[in-house]
């Protein structure tokens, strides 16, 4: 493995084979073997390097979805089956940018959380008061509370949205439900 460049063939190969065995050792009960460097150093790099396009280099929290990555990365690397898909590369690539994705929404979810609670919080007038009140008695520190209390009444964030229950299939009469509905019997 260059520094830059990861040879897709050898890491199918290794990864291929570092699976199937321990897929087996667990299989038999035993403990399963440690992922070797070469695969280690791989992920490693295929998730730095994944954090380092344009759609995911410019969040605050990279680190966390970065060993979100790795961990997923860790943690289902033992079902790649060679037999199945001969691009190693591209699964692990696939499993580190679910995990940014995931790591994104869980962010996002978060910081709505926050944001609710900050409106509310300075949506009561007594609050609003008492920091009026409190700004007046601090010299210097109005403007900064009214720009505040500006920005938080002109925030317009989503709130996410609850998932919507599923559909539930019609019941289908069965036949013998329509012979016993029918007049004629």
């Amino acid at each position: 493995m260059n520094v830059h460049y990861i040879d897709k063939k050898e890491l199918t190969k290794e990864v291929g084979d570092w699976a199937a065995r321990v897929r087996e050792q667990i299989a038999n009960g035993e403990k399963p073997e440690k992922m070797t460097d070469y695969i280690g150093e791989a992920v490693w790099m295929i998730c730095n390097n994944l954090a380092l396009r344009s759609n995911f280099n410019n969040y605050t929290y990279l680190d966390e979805m970065i060993g979100d990555a790795i961990e997923n990365c860790v943690r289902y690397l033992k079902a790649f089956d060679s037999s199945k898909s001969n691009n190693a590369f591209g699964y692990i690539t696939t499993i580190a940018s679910r995990a940014f994705i995931r790591r994104i929404a869980k962010e996002n979810a978060t910081y709505a959380k926050y944001m609710d609670m900050v409106r509310d919080v300075f949506s009561d007038h007594e609050v609003r008061d008492s920091l009026m009140a409190s700004s007046k008695e601090d010299v210097g520190y109005e403007p900064y509370i009214k720009q505040m209390l500006s920005i938080l009444d002109n925030m317009d964030i989503e709130k996410p949205q609850p998932p919507s229950p599923k559909k539930q299939k019609e019941e289908i009469p069965s036949v013998i439900e329509e012979m016993m509905t029918e007049e004629e019997y």
